[in-house]
């Protein structure tokens, strides 16, 4: 550890089943705005989440009782498109916008995006929430992970911040690399985000999104830099690094600059650990990533093993489910951990070598210790002591969880 700084990014990647309360409402046309009773002076009409949830849940229940669903078929004949979309991108705008009609057109080419299966419908109508934002008419783009682990059947559909039901038609590709969704929609308005693929670091951004059930939430901040993000199979991924002030509720919504262009999508956050100071990263998928689906065939593949591993169901229970990735490097390699916020003390541990090849995995053990090369103890050490640490911090109440 005297040459080999050590560094431990703890990364938070959410598939949020939210619980929403309320009686299903009959009509889909309730002006969301229109909150009788509602006083604080002359300031623009507030939101009301309760609303929303109410609208989200009848659009949902409508969905399954007209048999608008879809199966896991639906997703692997998709994934990994190699055909481009073959449309033309609309041209990025170069007039910068004032704040309320920046805010305006970023929210109305916005919608909240629902997934669930029949099970999550028929055991209380809960629902994955995410964003998902128009690219060209009719087109919206979104996260691959909403999708991620749905049982079949299915829904998908969404919600206007106008309180309009968004159907999604088609699920048009899946790009599980770079953790991207392509979907045909009918309902969710015409206000496109044209996709601006030569934005440079510096740029102040911002994004909506719906952050614990807080429909349609602005934030700011900042391109900080674009970075490299290693996928599974020694691939080196484009990222967008943000510093922007957000929490999970965002995967799935643009990255807006100030002339109204989509500079990129949210989809992650990490959070970086020096000592005791910690430092909130955001990570997005540039829009050159997304721009280039329209017209450039898409050359990554997997085998047909990874694409049902992708696409097996995974029981996730009603409440909020985290997976926080604590990875700690050196030189020489690195150690990450994967710890459950339904079960944050059933992690695992992985240790790599610089090039990305396992050395060790499994359960934190004194034997898997023994079994690591000197290099590798060190960091293996700091990164258990982090895991656990997290795993306490988030661990229910009297440590019920059962291990899975």
């Amino acid at each position: 550890m005297k040459a080999d700084v050590l560094r431990t990014e703890v990364t938070t990647h959410a598939l949020r089943a939210v619980r929403l309360a309320g009686v299903v409402v009959g009509l889909l046309g309730v002006a969301v705005c229109q909150a009788a009773g509602v006083v604080g002076g002359q300031v623009e009409m507030p939101l009301d989440d309760a609303v929303y949830a109410r609208l989200g849940k009848a659009i949902r229940h409508e969905a399954f009782s007209s048999n608008r669903v879809f199966r896991i078929a639906d997703l692997a004949a998709v994934i990994n498109r190699r055909e481009p979309l073959g449309l033309v991108p609309a041209t990025p705008a170069q007039t910068p916008l004032d704040d309320a009609a920046l805010h305006e057109r970023a929210a109305r080419a916005t919608f909240a995006l629902y997934t669930l299966s029949e099970a999550d419908y028929k055991s209380g109508n809960t629902a994955r929430l995410g964003a998902a934002f128009l690219i060209h008419p009719g087109i919206a783009a979104t996260c691959f992970h909403a999708f991620k682990g749905l049982d079949e059947p299915f829904v998908a559909a969404g919600l206007t911040v106008e309180g309009r039901p968004v159907t999604v038609v088609k699920i048009l590709a899946l790009y599980p690399l770079e953790d991207l969704a392509l979907l045909q929609v009918e309902g969710a308005g015409d206000t496109v985000l044209p996709l601006r693929p030569d934005t440079p670091a510096g740029v102040r951004v911002r994004a909506i999104g719906h952050p614990l059930n807080k429909y349609f939430f602005a934030v700011e901040g900042m391109v900080a830099r674009y970075g490299i993000k290693n996928g599974p199979g020694g691939e080196r991924l484009t990222r967008l690094h943000l510093m922007i002030h957000s929490i999970g509720g965002f995967s799935g919504g643009a990255i807006i600059d100030n002339a109204g262009n989509a500079v990129g999508m949210l989809d992650s956050f990490e959070t970086l650990k020096a000592g005791a100071a910690t430092y909130d990263v955001r990570s997005a998928i540039p829009a050159a990533t997304i721009r280039a689906r329209f017209s450039e065939p898409y050359a990554c593949g997997m085998t047909p093993e990874a694409v049902a591993d992708l696409l097996r169901p995974v029981a996730t229970p009603s409440a909020s489910v985290d997976v926080h990735t604590i990875k700690t490097e050196s030189a020489k390699g690195a150690a990450i951990s994967e710890v459950r916020s339904d079960v944050p003390h059933a992690y695992t541990v992985r240790v790599e070598d610089k090039s990305g090849n396992v050395i060790a995995r499994g359960r934190p053990s004194d034997n898997l210790r023994a079994g690591l090369p000197e290099w590798a103890k060190s960091l293996y050490d700091e990164n258990i002591k982090t895991a656990n640490a997290k795993a306490d911090a988030i661990a229910p109440p009297n440590d019920t969880e059962q291990p899975r």
